[in-house]
């Protein structure tokens, strides 16, 4: 992949999750119920996608592979259900520079997991970071709306940076195909019974009952 490419495909990634938290504003149904979607959907796909690339090779995971895999899909789990929160609760913007976030807890984590020195530029990052979250919500109130929302977006953020140190400790030998799908099915068996519980909600919401 050219540099050139690989610019182009951060920008159509970046598209598509800003697309993911207004799609989630717009459905009625709740954030339980989205992200049980969301996760079966790209089980499927992903399935679909090895089995018809080439050269596709599979692993057995190993117990330790198991493992990782559990505590990844139960972090993404997190990750989603709190983002979507965010977005019902406060809005799309909102959520989304909440769950921002997540660099500068990746480079506290990083350092307090790995034991990896924090540089300064990445001091800076969390300085700025932490500023950037104080301008968005001009009054902490728990009662506001726009704070709860926030409140969870960060949440979402600081899930999705456990998320990435763990597939970094746990990566490297299940194809990334692989591991994502079990990952997302791990997602969709713990949303199962939310999102069993919650269809009757969803259609009383949208008849505006």
């Amino acid at each position: 992949m050219t540099p050139r490419t690989a610019l182009g495909a951060l920008h159509i990634g970046a598209l598509m999750f800003g697309l993911t938290g207004v799609f989630g504003k717009l459905a009625a149904a709740s954030a339980s119920i989205i992200v049980f979607g969301r996760a079966g959907f790209a089980v499927l796909a992903l399935a679909c996608f090895a089995g018809l690339a080439r050269h596709t090779v599979w692993c057995k995971p190993t117990l330790r592979d198991v493992r990782g895999l559990l505590l990844s899909g139960l972090l993404l789990a997190g990750h989603w259900v709190s983002f979507f929160i965010s977005v019902k609760i406060a809005g799309v913007a909102i959520a989304t520079l909440g769950f921002a976030s997540f660099p500068a807890f990746t480079v506290i984590l990083e350092g307090l997991i790995f034991r990896e020195r924090i540089r300064l530029n990445e001091i800076i990052l969390v300085i700025l970071v932490s500023v950037g979250l104080i301008l968005v919500t001009p009054t902490f109130d728990l009662a506001s709306q726009a704070t709860e929302g926030l409140l969870w977006a960060i949440a979402s953020g600081l899930l999705f940076s456990l998320l990435s140190l763990n597939n970094r400790a746990c990566s490297g030998r299940l194809p990334a195909v692989q591991a994502a799908m079990w990952q997302n099915a791990v997602v969709a068996l713990c949303l199962l019974p939310f999102a069993a519980l919650d269809p009757g909600q969803a259609r009383r919401r949208v008849a505006g009952t």
